[in-house]
């Protein structure tokens, strides 16, 4: 909020560098200040003379030297206005060195001096109130915005944006809005910062719908930023706008923007949920691919579901695999041997049907299908002795034990035949 020491060297000149011995600076015929404001009148050309070169070396950037210099005028000089004016330059070039304190000491004893020209002296009433604010003292902050309102008798869009921050600081969340909106509403070109906070009003009084307004506008005046992309995909969940969610997601995923694991995720999740799993598993797949998400079990399963879904049954496999790899039970070996099985693809059922029951964490149910689907893989790949152990393995588990016991006649009645 503090305007940099150059941007404020024009303002000051402008109300010190007029003819000395009598030279004033004539108001505005409609000032609406209820100030009436005093001459501006250098009577000595030494002293202006001295005040305007250090003024030159804030300039320059110089602000040791410029604070060594203002404060020998300061403590030379002793005509109130002239004096005044050094102590604005010492105040500035001390706020241009971080010391905030004497710098604002400094700006009040210019005020209640009460020699200056009404700008300048609007303009110490003004800086005063911003260094309160960097000093966290908000309440003085606004007494002194409300006094520059009163006697400069003038509106500004830096008094909006001052206001706005003080009361998102002191979370009164709905003036900040007011503020913040009048200064969106003084300018023609609003500040990226305003929107953002206005957006962080927003969410913090739970108004999504608004805070969705916003960052529609963050995004035209700001596409290449990622965050607004995905805040406005979330807001649309959080609306159960789901289709607008994906919509935007996946057109920032197309623009490039997405560069973090959890936003791949974020879209994949999506994709899912609308049932469309071909779609999520090519954003999965080509994330892992491309190293952005972690090859984890977590990923490999999830990535395994969404082709399964999708009835790409191979790659479903593929995935499931890599996960059942990870993993220290046989759930996952399981679920690819049912995959198998359903296939007809007995040589390789074999291996996860074996894997599964090996790892083992399963329910007594799950363990006696196992060893059933086991027996009829040795079966259908031609080894009966083993698909006898097998099914013997399964009449163990009462649940399944009626099932293996038929399988067991079956190859009875086959050995008769032969």
């Amino acid at each position: 909020m503090i305007r940099t020491p150059n941007l404020w060297i024009a303002a000051v000149l402008t109300a010190m560098l007029v003819s000395f011995a009598g030279g004033a600076l004539a108001q505005k015929q409609n000032d609406p200040s209820t100030r009436k404001s005093p001459p501006a009148v250098w009577k000595n050309e030494r002293n202006f003379n001295a005040v305007q070169k250090a003024w030159e070396l804030v300039a320059e950037e110089q602000y040791d030297e410029a604070e060594a210099a203002f404060r020998k005028q300061v403590d030379r000089i002793s005509d109130p206005y002239e004096k005044s004016q050094a102590m604005f330059g010492l105040a500035q070039a001390m706020m241009a060195n971080d010391n905030f304190d004497d710098s604002l000491k400094l700006y009040e004893d210019i005020v209640n001096m009460d020699v200056l020209p009404n700008k300048p002296h609007f303009d110490a009433i003004f800086q005063i109130a911003q260094l309160y604010y960097m000093r966290e003292r908000y309440d003085d902050s606004l007494a002194w915005i409300d006094r520059w309102q009163r006697e400069s008798g003038e509106d500004k869009v830096e008094v909006y944006e001052l206001r706005a921050s003080i009361y998102a600081q002191k979370e009164q969340y709905r003036p900040a809005l007011a503020a913040i909106d009048t200064a969106i509403g003084m300018s023609e070109k609003p500040k990226e910062t305003w929107y953002q906070l206005k957006l962080a009003m927003h969410f913090e009084l739970k108004e999504f719908a608004e805070a969705k307004d916003v960052l529609e506008i963050l995004i035209r005046g700001w596409p290449g930023k990622k965050m607004y992309w995905t805040q406005l995909s979330s807001i649309n969940v959080t609306l159960k706008q789901d289709e607008e969610a994906l919509a935007v997601l996946a057109l920032a995923h197309r623009k490039g923007l997405l560069d973090k694991q959890q936003d791949w995720i974020q879209l994949y999740s999506l994709y899912g949920f609308l049932n469309l799993p071909y779609k999520a598993a090519e954003i999965l797949s080509t994330g892992i691919e491309r190293g952005i998400v972690e090859e984890t079990k977590s990923h490999w399963e999830q990535l395994g579901n969404a082709w399964y879904a999708a009835q790409e049954l191979d790659n479903a496999v593929v995935a499931l695999d890599k996960a059942a790899e990870l993993s220290l039970d046989g759930k996952l070996d399981m679920q690819v041997a049912h995959i198998l099985v359903d296939k007809e693809d007995w040589a390789a059922a074999k291996e996860s049907l074996t894997s599964a029951i090996d790892k083992g964490g399963l329910t007594e149910l799950q363990t006696g299908n196992m060893y059933v689907l086991l027996g009829m893989s040795e079966l259908y790949t031609g080894s009966q002795s083993a698909a006898r152990n097998a099914f013997m393995q399964a009449r163990r588990y009462e649940k399944v034990r009626q099932a293996a016991q038929q399988w067991i006649q079956h190859l009875d009645e086959l050995k008769k035949g032969s």
